[in-house]
This record gives structure tokens, sequence and C-alpha cells, in this order.
């Protein structure tokens, strides 16, 4: 019924308190003082709070992690990602989302990761069907002539380009 009890909730934090908090306290206190309810809140296990980077995290994940940075210089050695996954023992799905990585930070360009044929239809099928419904329904709309990793390196672009 109050900011501070708002931030007990799991999911809550400050930018959602600024963004929501006014109209969820408005609806909840309308409800409690209808019904007199007394906030339980304090009955609650606390929620986890998160744990602040140390410097040594915050150093590596601003330089891209090394496991991520290996696959990316191995596919820029000309290798495809099945041959990365191969030398790496890693799965197809792990490289496909270490390169990714790049993509997002614009290191590797989409084109070396995804036909640039298939990335306009990508595109349009992304914003014909909307972001909210994730991956799947595109893959399944546009077919097995295009993989999830296709899909997913076009949609890291389109986020990461805003």
């Amino acid at each position: 019924q109050s900011d501070n009890e708002l931030l007990q909730v799991s999911g809550f934090g400050e930018i959602k308190l600024k963004k929501y908090g006014k109209a969820f306290l408005t609806v909840v206190g309308d409800f409690c003082k209808e019904r007199q309810l007394a906030s339980r809140i304090h009955l609650r296990k606390p929620k986890r709070l998160r744990k602040e980077p140390s410097p040594a995290t915050s150093a590596s994940a601003l330089e891209i992690n090394s496991t991520k940075r290996i696959s990316l210089n191995l596919f820029l050695k000309a290798k495809s990602i099945d041959e990365v996954a191969t030398e790496r023992k890693l799965i197809v799905g792990s490289i496909e989302n270490h390169l990714a990585t790049f993509i997002n930070s614009g290191e590797l360009p989409l084109e070396s990761f995804v036909p640039k044929n298939k990335i306009e239809n990508i595109q349009n099928k992304y914003l014909e069907l909307g972001a909210e419904l994730g991956i799947k329904p595109i893959k399944e709309s546009l077919g097995d002539g295009y993989s999830y990793a296709e899909i997913r390196g076009v949609v890291n672009y389109l986020k990461f380009q805003g």
C-alpha cells in the first residue's frame, strides 16, 4: 500500500515503481480500503536482492567474455558455425548465441551471419508479427528455409538498432 511495500514485490524495482507505481497503488489502495484490509507484505519472505557486480565481473562484462570471443575469432577465420561448434566441442546453438552477442555489439556484421536475401524477409515478418511473440511464430511463418539462428540474428540486430 506504499512505495516501499511495492518495492518488496518480486519483479518490481525502481523503474517499474516510477512507471507504474502510482497506478498500482491507487487500485490496490482502493481495493483494500473498500474491504478494510491491512497490508500483509511483512509476512512474505523478502525478495532476493540483486547482487552488485564485482569490479572484476564488470570489467570482463565490458570486454565480451573470452569463450564468446574464441567462437567469434574462429568464425572470422572463414569457419562455418558447424566447424566452430565441432572444434570447440559445443552445440551449434551455443556458437550461434555467441555470435549473436557480437551482432548486438556491432562487431559482427549481420550479413556475415545471415544471408542478405533472407534478412529482408525475416525483418518484414518480424515487423508484421510483432516482437512480443518471440521468434517461433516467425520461424513457423517463414518455414524450413530459415533457421532459428538466422531469425534470432536479425531480431537481435533490429533490437540493437532500436
